[in-house]
């Protein structure tokens, strides 16, 4: 099997349709078709899958659907570090926020988890009062920050 470097942003052909890279996650890629369908693959299926072919033209009309969004995890994995880990020391801040542990997963709690301020038990509301003033902004911008993850994703 020949190799093959993919990048975000790169397009292929793959299932008879051209898709563009939109992430790349270690052993999976996230594609999106050209009609905007977005899908996640293994890697190693993709790359051996007889339809799939690398290093694809655009299509003319590349994703210009008034309804198509960039991929958010695509977004991410093309930001320079500094600014890809602000955004994910931002988001451990606002799961914390909402659910107890900076993960949002007591299954993936750290070993200070949750701290006192956090404790799922409390209230929401009461846990997002303490990380508005453990941050200095205002509750109603956490409020702002959280719906805005929630309808976009980070």
């Amino acid at each position: 099997m020949s190799s093959h470097r993919l990048a975000v942003t790169d397009w292929i052909e793959f299932e008879e349709e051209r898709h563009q890279v939109a992430g790349l996650d270690g052993a999976t890629v996230r594609l999106r078709s050209e009609n905007g369908r977005a899908q996640t693959i293994m890697l190693s299926v993709l790359l051996a899958d007889s339809s799939f072919r690398a290093a694809v033209e655009p299509p003319p009309t590349a994703l210009m659907d008034a309804d198509a969004h960039p991929d958010p995890a695509g977004v991410l994995a093309s930001l320079d570090k500094a600014v890809k880990d602000a955004a994910l020391k931002l988001e451990a801040h606002l799961l914390e926020a909402m659910t107890g542990y900076r993960s949002g997963d007591p299954l993936s709690a750290a070993a200070d988890e949750p701290r006192p301020q956090y404790d799922p038990a409390l209230p929401q509301v009461v846990r997002v009062q303490a990380k508005a003033q453990e941050l200095g902004v205002t509750e109603r911008w956490m409020w702002k920050l959280w719906a805005r993850r929630t309808e976009n994703g980070l």
